[in-house]
């Protein structure tokens, strides 16, 4: 991305206040200082440690103008797969895209302001939009989110719901489509798989474990999240932050998107939804003993597979909380009711068992956090 889409960002930051990320008692050691450009590179820093080992296989897909599907786009940029048994198709960028950073000059039409950050390519209502996003952005929920499909699959990914005054506005980005502007408070991002152009819906199990397509990590709303999965059971964990650390996970989050683009390939075990998003946290708190894993020329150092999230999440100091939508029948609601009981229990049965003493203890960033907004119930 161009420099400038970089410095637009820094002054993103410049609304939050340094604090040392706490994952244990003891000595710790100062965070960067986010009012300059120093919390951009650790989180870069960090995203191209991990990357190190798909970059030497090679780039997965690169920009090819012939690939673009909506010419009346200023934004979409086409991609065509180089490598595996679909080198040569084109992404199919009408459908996922990855959120672009804008600089002045690009915001400008859109009403360039101090006080906002312009991002491209936000999905909502089957389109794709500019979205205005405020500087000092306040979430009053942070949630990882489980969706279930069938033969045992499922999927996780990032929910953060603005507080009132800090929604997102959103403004057509194609003249293909008129529509007045528009204003969201839930927000989704994930990290999934690219469709490719002319061919049906791949597998999510055999994109994973063959490789054969690119990584992306979208921006959505939870509106359009839920259209694209209809009837789809989904349960959330509510993860316990204070205001600063979902706003650094946010920006984190908008920057692993950008700076990734479609380069890299879904994989199995070392780039799939569960770790794209303990990559972004990581990145954002300024952990980079897991993407340090990469560099080892390790498979992995982390968590894989989506029943990992829990603890996870307690290894990283934050305290969650289980919650449930309602499921799509009957028996995926006892099962979603059972699995948040059941994991309940075992919190229990773990902080019985665990020593009385402090020492080596991790303690959870930020307060315990709201009772839970009606959207997450």
């Amino acid at each position: 991305m161009l420099q400038s889409a970089r410095l637009a960002l820094f002054v993103v930051l410049g609304g939050l206040m340094a604090t040392p990320p706490v994952f244990a008692a003891g000595p710790q050691e100062q965070a960067p200082d986010v009012c300059s450009s120093d919390f951009e590179k650790q989180v870069l820093a960090d995203l191209d440690r991990y990357n190190r080992g798909p970059e030497s296989e090679g780039l997965m897909a690169t920009p090819d103008p012939t690939c673009k599907t909506d010419p009346k786009d200023p934004f979409e940029v086409g991609y065509r797969i180089q490598r595996g048994p679909n080198r040569g198709a084109c992404v199919d960028t009408s459908r996922r895209r990855f959120a672009r950073i804008l600089d002045e000059k690009e915001a400008r039409r859109y009403g360039s302001s101090s006080k906002h950050l312009f991002v491209a390519n936000f999905r909502h209502d089957g389109k794709f939009w500019v979205a205005k996003i405020p500087r000092d952005i306040q979430f009053e929920d942070f949630l990882a989110e489980k969706v279930y499909y069938e033969k045992g699959q499922s999927h996780i990914q990032m929910r953060l719901i603005a507080k009132n005054g800090s929604a997102i506005t959103l403004y057509p980005q194609s003249e293909s489509h008129e529509s007045k502007p528009r204003k969201v408070h839930d927000i989704m991002w994930s990290a999934s798989s690219a469709h490719l152009q002319g061919q049906a819906d791949q597998s999510p199990t055999g994109s994973l474990l063959w490789g054969n397509t690119a990584a992306v990590n979208t921006l959505m709303s939870t509106v359009q999240s839920r259209s694209e999965e209809p009837g789809r059971s989904v349960r959330h964990r509510r993860i316990h932050a204070d205001d600063e650390t979902r706003r650094k996970i946010f920006m984190a989050a908008v920057l692993a998107s950008d700076h990734e683009e479609f380069k890299y390939r879904i994989l199995l075990l070392s780039r799939n939804c569960i770790n794209g998003f303990f990559r972004v946290i990581d990145s954002a708190l300024g952990r980079d003993d897991y993407s340090a894993s990469k560099v080892r020329g390790l498979n992995r150092d982390g968590p894989s597979i989506p029943f990992m999230l829990e603890g996870e999440v307690e290894k990283r100091g934050f305290k969650t909380q289980c919650l449930q939508e309602t499921p799509a029948d009957p028996e995926a609601a006892a099962a979603a009711r059972h699995s948040c009981e059941y994991n309940a229990q075992l919190q229990r049965k773990k902080a019985l068992d665990a020593p009385e003493s402090g020492a080596g203890s991790v303690r959870p960033h930020g307060a315990a956090g709201a009772a839970p907004s009606k959207s997450a119930r």
